[in-house]
């Protein structure tokens, strides 16, 4: 369904004024998955928030809309709903800068001393994988 909202957009900006809309959109559908796949790593114990999930998300938006009403969107409209899906847990990705911060705080080093010793907590396994990759 990408493939079908992308072909909107680009029908419904080509020869016009928003023709930028669907030129970010090829911009940033290179570059936010690649952004994406960081979350995984930083949060082994969420489920997937790579690009599939931005792709299942808009086949979800395209099954519950379906295709005449997204016919009828405006060129903002399917950029928002491509942005959005892809955009919406860009917040998860962490810099190196901040990681390297909080792995020396005092603060979280105190609670990863909690996760440990907490035999019951579900993120015991992972205290463990960055124990054995980080320290």
């Amino acid at each position: 369904m990408v493939s079908f909202l992308e072909k909107k957009l680009f029908e419904k900006t080509e020869s016009q004024q928003n023709e930028i809309l669907y030129a970010q959109w090829k911009y940033d559908k290179e570059l936010i998955p690649t952004a994406l796949q960081a979350i995984s790593n930083l949060f082994p114990h969420y489920s997937l928030h790579d690009e599939s999930h931005s792709k299942s998300i808009l086949n979800n938006i395209f099954r519950i809309i379906g295709e005449d009403k997204i016919e009828k969107l405006s060129a903002i409209d399917i950029w928002l709903l491509l942005e959005a899906s892809y955009l919406h847990d860009i917040g998860m990705v962490v810099s190196g800068n901040n990681i390297s911060k909080a792995l020396n705080s005092l603060d979280f080093l105190n609670y990863f001393k909690e996760l440990q010793n907490d035999k019951s907590n579900y993120l015991l396994s992972f205290t463990r994988l960055l124990m054995t990759t980080c320290f």
